[in-house]
């Protein structure tokens, strides 16, 4: 069995002083821990393959305008260098901009900065120039060590994340993960330098699984973790992986719109089936989904219900699943999910964030647990319409309601234990930066 480090190794190291860490510690804590980690498990015994084919399409994605935007990167922080002495607010950097009103609501009371992690996020990126990072060369360095194995690479990366975080000093960090190598290294420094670093859940999160299908990986390296609701607070609380004075309950962060379905009989109904990649951690799923989606579009043909597909958007080889779903409709290629969710009356998935967004937005949503492993029920955490163990009681749950007069007979009593809904995310998000300051540096707030 591959290593991994139990978190404590690293706290006894001291974060605060990476420069002081052998070489073995260092590679293990920024790559292998994550990597063996997951290679561990059955399902995720092809992530290190993965990973690397990901880490290569970061550092070659913008290869063809990587002079441009290196000149760029330093353009911004010479202006950093002038305007930093003159402003007074506290500064929060965002890892990207995937949390707008979040972010919008904070600069209300703070500097803005983001990580740029792509296009849209340097669309997003305010003129005030109160902080930028640009991660183009911090992932080349991540895959050039992956590929040579030569450690330089992961002390360039440390020595470029502090050169970044110096100029552009914020007070806080707000990440969307703690556990891949660009943002272990960002804690690292973040430490070191006395800036208060936070993690917002990117995903469902499970004792069963988590983002990447094994045990809760994520949510231990950052000084806080905020969550999207008292479950998830609880399953770092009672398993020993956070104190709770570190776990914060923020809700979801994306505000989604609700939409009342309409259940009258004689509409033509659309099922929607949103899929995941994990056949990227193990390949063996590709043949499982590819025959579950077959299926379930024949389902739906016989009911007289549409059916669409929508790829998931970051690691499905779309074109592939094109050519295996020959008569298939899939979603359109750029099509965001707040126009999927207008389109579609029923939602079909395994276990995903839009599932339960989907049953936030009152939509009718239907879990289908067909896949060999361990899975949380989200009918029993009250997220979700109907969870179904095979593909047959599926079609039997479909059936009766397309046959009943009605297509859904009462509305889901969404469990705000599970993800909080009732309050704004941008002021949940403000009410835990003004705790966190009064802990740090008492009532009033000030260093």
């Amino acid at each position: 069995m591959n290593l991994v480090r139990n978190y404590s190794y690293y706290k006894k190291l001291g974060f605060n002083k990476p420069e002081s860490w052998n070489s073995d510690d260092l590679s293990q804590f920024l790559i292998w821990d994550f990597l063996n980690a997951y290679s561990n498990t059955v399902m995720g015994k092809d992530i290190p393959e993965s990973f690397i084919a990901d880490s290569k399409y970061l550092a070659e994605k913008n290869s063809a305008s990587q002079m441009f935007f290196d000149f760029l990167d330093e353009a911004i922080f010479r202006l950093q260098v002038l305007f930093n002495g003159k402003q007074s607010k506290k500064k929060v950097l965002f890892q990207n901009s995937r949390c707008p009103s979040v972010i919008s609501e904070t600069g209300k009371n703070y500097q803005i900065g983001l990580i740029d992690q792509g296009k849209r996020d340097r669309l997003f990126i305010r003129k005030d120039f109160s902080g930028y990072m640009n991660t183009n060369e911090l992932n080349r360095n991540v895959f050039h060590y992956l590929k040579e194995r030569n450690l330089k690479y992961l002390y360039r990366l440390i020595e470029l994340v502090e050169k970044r975080l110096k100029i552009i000093k914020p007070d806080y960090i707000i990440l969307k993960n703690d556990l891949l190598p660009v943002e272990k290294a960002i804690v690292l420094v973040a430490r070191k330098l006395g800036i208060t670093t936070m993690e917002i859940q990117d995903g469902i999160l499970s004792m069963k699984y988590g983002p990447l299908l094994e045990p809760l990986m994520g949510g231990k390296s950052a000084d806080y973790i905020l969550v999207w609701g008292k479950h998830f607070k609880d399953l770092y609380v009672d398993n020993n992986i956070r104190e709770p004075e570190n776990v914060y309950v923020l809700g979801y962060p994306y505000s989604p719109k609700n939409q009342e379905n309409k259940t009258d009989k004689k509409r033509n109904y659309v099922v929607c089936y949103l899929a995941q990649d994990f056949e990227r951690f193990n390949k063996n799923f590709l043949k499982i989904k590819i025959e579950t989606v077959k299926r379930l579009s024949l389902i739906c043909k016989n009911l007289g219900l549409k059916f669409i597909y929508r790829p998931h958007p970051w690691g499905e080889d779309r074109v592939a699943m094109e050519n295996n779903l020959s008569g298939v409709e899939f979603t359109k290629k750029n099509e965001r999910i707040e126009e999927t969710f207008s389109r579609a009356d029923i939602f079909v998935g395994y276990s995903s964030t839009a599932l339960v967004e989907a049953a936030m937005r009152k939509k009718i949503v239907l879990q289908l647990m067909d896949l060999p492993i361990e899975l949380d029920n989200l009918e029993e955490l009250g997220v979700c319409d109907k969870s179904s163990k095979s593909i047959n009681e599926l079609e039997s749950y479909l059936t009766k309601m397309v046959e009943s007069p009605y297509l859904k007979e009462s509305a889901l009593k969404f469990n705000n234990d599970y993800v909080e809904t009732r309050d704004t995310p941008g002021n949940r998000f403000l009410g835990i930066i003004s705790e966190i300051e009064e802990k740090k540096y008492g009532k009033s707030g000030r260093k």
